[in-house]
């Protein structure tokens, strides 16, 4: 009777613990307290780990966070879905864009008796696809804040991701294949004299000035970040402080207005808005996800198709297009899908050397075959010119990371 008894009361609080652990996974899970919950919006709490409460209070080790957080979505993991479908789109715009340049109305530096009305309205996408760059980029900051390195640490950081490969990209890569193929800008010039005018002083280094310009928005936006608040006020003031930005170069056209028409200044005016846009995205996504409804989504894809044909066309005043710029670039986030494949993953992590490594390549093709068929012209430079730069992204950036993180 006594050994009945204390095997009924085992099994009973086997039971009761069992019940206990469930209710406790369902609150710490579904119903997050108060105290638990991330000052980000973000989708998932990236702050927050479920299985050491668990471990605490009883649970077993059988319970793992990727049950509740995606894959792609755990800190120091793989980026966000959305970002990689974006980078995907973002890094084939600059493909087809510099595999048309030789067509587009205002860019001399090649000549070509060859005239091809579609492939020369490409140009004016061109501030929709460099938004969208910019965009990604202010979203992915939030992710670099989220480490609360002091100034120094974030500072040096950001300098060796994006200054450091902008010089050695610029001096090793993109400067001796323009001086073998003749580029008109170097002709006379010796090769220090060129880094020294064309990288270092920013007077003419391509596609390179995406770098630069990141850095100095990062570092601004650490310091914003730092002093003020975290809050819809601040950034919005950041926002409209870069909408001044923007129209310095539009409508002042006084004294010292030379200045910031400079190439080395002058991507710093126009594009700090679309890199907040990103930052406000990444701070705010679920108070933005409240108002971005399905119907909504839907109405706003259309009218970003509408915007885009009449971008391409070149209808519309710069302020105009300037608010369907930022229509696009945050419908665009929204209506991304969830999920990812291998293409979309291998295309993402290459993307960035791709935009750097791509237009000296192109230049090959606008020196020797100018005149080519148009189509041609395009899928030598899309595809075969692509291939090569992805495949030097993939050995200069990609491979020795993964090396790292196996020997690590």
């Amino acid at each position: 009777m006594v050994l009945s008894s204390l095997l009924c009361t085992r099994d009973k609080y086997l039971r009761l613990s069992k019940l206990t652990v469930q209710n406790f996974t369902h609150i710490f899970i579904d119903q997050k307290p108060k105290s638990y919950r991330s000052k980000n919006t973000m989708n998932v709490d990236k702050s927050y780990e479920v299985e050491p409460l668990l471990l605490k209070y009883g649970g077993t080790r059988r319970f793992h966070m990727s049950q509740s957080v995606p894959q792609m979505q755990k800190k120091g993991k793989t980026i966000r879905p959305e970002v990689v479908n974006l980078r995907v789109i973002a890094v084939f715009g600059v493909l087809f864009g510099h595999s048309t340049t030789i067509y587009w109305h205002n860019w001399d530096n090649y000549n070509t008796f060859v005239q091809s009305p579609i492939l020369s309205h490409v140009e004016n996408l061109g501030m929709l696809i460099l938004a969208l760059w910019m965009m990604i980029s202010g979203f992915c900051i939030g992710f670099t804040f989220e480490h609360n390195w002091s100034f120094k640490e974030f500072f040096v950081r950001r300098f060796t991701r994006l200054i450091v490969p902008y010089f050695l990209v610029g001096a090793l890569w993109m400067v001796p294949i323009r001086m073998l193929l003749h580029y008109p800008n170097y002709a006379n010039e010796s090769y220090w004299y060129i880094v020294w005018k064309y990288i270092i002083l920013d007077y003419d280094s391509g596609q390179l000035w995406f770098l630069p310009t990141v850095f100095s928005y990062s570092i601004f936006l650490w310091i914003a970040q730092k002093f003020l608040c975290t809050s819809w006020v601040r950034d919005i003031l950041l926002l409209f402080f870069g909408v001044c930005l923007l129209l310095v170069p539009i409508i002042y056209h006084g004294p010292g207005s030379s200045v910031v028409h400079m190439p080395m200044f002058s991507p710093l005016f126009y594009y700090f808005t679309f890199f907040m846009i990103g930052f406000i995205v990444y701070n705010h996504e679920n108070d933005i996800k409240r108002v971005m409804k399905a119907p909504i989504l839907f109405i706003g894809a259309i009218l970003m198709i509408i915007s885009i044909i009449f971008m391409y066309l070149g209808r519309g005043r710069i302020g105009l297009q300037l608010i369907a710029v930022w229509g696009c670039l945050i419908i665009l986030f929204f209506i991304m899908p969830h999920t990812t494949n291998r293409f979309t993953r291998a295309i993402a992590d290459v993307s960035l050397g791709v935009y750097l490594f791509h237009e000296p390549l192109a230049f090959i093709s606008y020196t020797y075959w100018p005149d080519i068929d148009p189509l041609l012209m395009v899928s030598i430079n899309f595809f075969l010119w692509g291939t090569v730069a992805s495949i030097i992204s993939y050995l200069v950036f990609v491979l020795p990371k993964r090396l790292m993180r196996k020997n690590a």
